[in-house]
């Protein structure tokens, strides 16, 4: 499921599936993130491995494993050593 997809649900689906209302938290930040600064894998592929760690781990509650999954598995980075 794409963020726009994730962003585009009401609170009453997500809160029905169990989420907390931190979670939901958190998930609004983990796709509104990426809408307001250019996250997609083009504007991605120049920049460093170690800068898009850094950047992606800012988020809340987004953590270093889940960038390095984002770079392995969806930017095609094989070298990166979770």
């Amino acid at each position: 499921m794409s963020t726009d997809a994730v962003g585009a649900l009401t609170q009453e689906p997500l809160r029905s599936c169990g989420l907390s209302w931190q979670k939901l938290a958190y998930l609004h930040n983990a796709v509104t993130y990426p809408r307001e600064h250019d996250f997609s894998a083009e504007a991605l592929h120049d920049i460093p491995d170690h800068e898009l760690i850094t950047q992606g781990s800012s988020i809340k509650e987004v953590g270093r494993w889940t960038v390095e999954m984002l770079l392995l598995f969806e930017l095609n980075r094989p070298d990166v050593f979770p």
